[in-house]
Formats: C-alpha cells, sequence, structure tokens
C-alpha cells in the first residue's frame, strides 16, 4: 500500500518537470512583454518529431536536434 503511494507520488514529480519548465519559460517572455501561449503545443510537437526521428533513423543525437529545431 504504501509502496503504491510512493510511485504515485514520485511519478506525479517526474511529470510535472516538462510543465514547470513550460511555466518558467512562459513567466519569462511574459515579463518581456510577449505572450505565448502555445508552449505545451510546442513541447509536444518537439517530443513527437523527437521520436519519430528517432525511431526511423536509430540516431538519438538526430532525434534530440530535430526537437530542438521544430521547437525553435
Amino acid at each position: 500500500m504504501i509502496e503504491d503511494i510512493i510511485n504515485i507520488i514520485s511519478n506525479t514529480l517526474i511529470s510535472m518537470v516538462p510543465l514547470t519548465l513550460a511555466s518558467v519559460g512562459e513567466v519569462i517572455t511574459e515579463k518581456s512583454g510577449i505572450v505565448n501561449i502555445g508552449l505545451e503545443g510546442i513541447f509536444i510537437l518537439s517530443a513527437f518529431t523527437s521520436t519519430i526521428v528517432t525511431f526511423h533513423t536509430g540516431d538519438p543525437y538526430l532525434g534530440l536536434i530535430s526537437g530542438i529545431v521544430i521547437g525553435l
């Protein structure tokens, strides 16, 4: 029982990291006067592209680079 609770909490914290990074990026962007409401979509599209490129080429570094390029 206690292991299940610990697993749920640890999985929640692990899943929270990308959204926290997006939130911090949005706060910094809004302080500069630009509103970007598509950060979560950019994260999803970058992750999808990285996964597809890595799967088809077998090169994780190429997948990482493609995700970065799509995110820009």
